[in-house]
């Protein structure tokens, strides 16, 4: 593995437990629009994917989806957040003893980010290293996002080191040519595997392990 010089993490399932959150609002919105789709089954199709896919999704299994599908699931979940947002365990611990750079890379829009992280009392370790694919106008398995934030952090890809929760987020951290670290809190770790996630782990603390 090359002299790791950044760290890039996700967002969503990675740093803040918002996923299941998120997964929720889905749910409740299919099965009010005739869809049955559990929030677990939810989460494992739709986790760090574009809310545009998720509304292809949906028609795919009969709903019918308003033009205002996406803004209405956003803010939604906007408000189901606002109650409160648990930091990912062990996400503290490891923030607070790594020296190296890091930022945050989401698809998320950077209000949805930025809510996550103070709510989660995460947003003081990151300050403005926050990219969200909505600068770049790109989503993940698309690597542009996390080359963005690379380039803009100073460091080249191969000395990267991407945490990701999701099957679109490891293909995008192995496209932009960086090493990619698994999170499997709550998922399956073959998933992740199999989209080429170098390394797995279930614990944040362990991400030190690679640096």
């Amino acid at each position: 593995m090359s002299t790791i010089e950044l760290i890039i993490f996700d967002c969503d399932g990675v740093l803040a437990d918002t996923e299941s959150i998120a997964a929720g609002v889905i749910s409740a919105y299919f099965a009010d629009h005739g869809v049955v789709l559990s929030a677990a089954e939810c989460e494992a199709r739709f986790a760090g994917a574009d809310l545009q896919e998720t509304r292809e999704a949906f028609i795919a299994l009969g709903g019918t989806a308003p033009d205002d599908f996406v803004i209405t699931i956003r803010a939604s979940i906007l408000e189901v957040l606002s109650h409160g947002v648990d930091p990912i365990d062990g996400v503290h611990d490891l923030l607070s003893q790594i020296s190296l750079p890091f930022c945050v890379a989401s698809g998320g829009r950077p209000e949805k980010i930025h809510q996550s992280l103070r709510l989660a009392n995460l947003l003081d370790h990151f300050g403005s290293n926050t990219f969200s694919a909505f600068d770049v106008g790109h989503h993940k398995p698309d690597p542009r996002l996390f080359l963005h934030a690379a380039e803009t952090m100073g460091v080249a890809p191969p000395n990267t080191l991407v945490v990701e929760d999701s099957r679109v987020g490891v293909q995008a951290g192995v496209a932009a040519g960086m090493t990619v670290v698994g999170y499997a809190g709550g998922r399956p770790a073959q998933t992740l595997l199999d989209h080429g996630a170098h390394h797995i782990i279930d614990d944040m603390r362990r991400v030190a392990d690679f640096l």
